[in-house]
């Protein structure tokens, strides 16, 4: 789909792609915004219990989404999979900021599919059977999972 020329477009075109967006905007958006906070609040829970006087780093919370995945990176916090599959987020939240006729994919997803025991691949499955907006929720779910099993093992 070729992106929208707000400078091109006539009052009316504009207002019918605004509105269109604003009011009828897929669902999967949210999901992955959703999903970016909740990963990023578990960064930020991963790292400060790591650090000492975390206080020092975190407390103005001025560090970004990426920072924070590099930061637990570099202090051994993440699997491979894990880091792989934050950044994978940080870039289709980011597609979804810079462009706002993006529409994720299934090929999208597959950096959130590790370590999934059977029923959440049928629970994948059978959500991506429905809607690829089902399916970025239920990735967005389990990705969630992982994360939490992180801060829940490092307690």
């Amino acid at each position: 789909m070729a992106e929208f020329d707000f400078l091109k477009a006539t009052a009316d075109e504009t207002d019918e792609y605004v509105m269109g967006k604003l009011i009828w905007q897929s669902q999967e958006l949210s999901h992955v915004l959703i999903g970016h906070l909740m990963i990023e609040g578990l960064l930020g829970a991963l790292i400060a219990r790591s650090l000492p006087q975390p206080e020092q780093l975190l407390e103005k919370r001025n560090l970004t989404f990426d920072l924070k995945l590099n930061l637990a990176n570099a202090l051994g916090l993440l699997p491979a999979e894990h880091f792989a599959a934050a950044k994978a987020l940080n870039k289709i939240r980011n597609q979804y900021s810079h462009n706002p006729d993006y529409e994720i994919t299934l090929d999208d997803l597959s950096p959130f599919k590790f370590g999934w025991e059977d029923i959440q691949k049928q629970a994948f499955e059978a959500a991506k059977a429905k809607s690829i907006t089902d399916a970025t929720q239920i990735s967005m779910i389990f990705l969630s999972f992982a994360f939490q099993a992180l801060l829940r093992n490092q307690a």
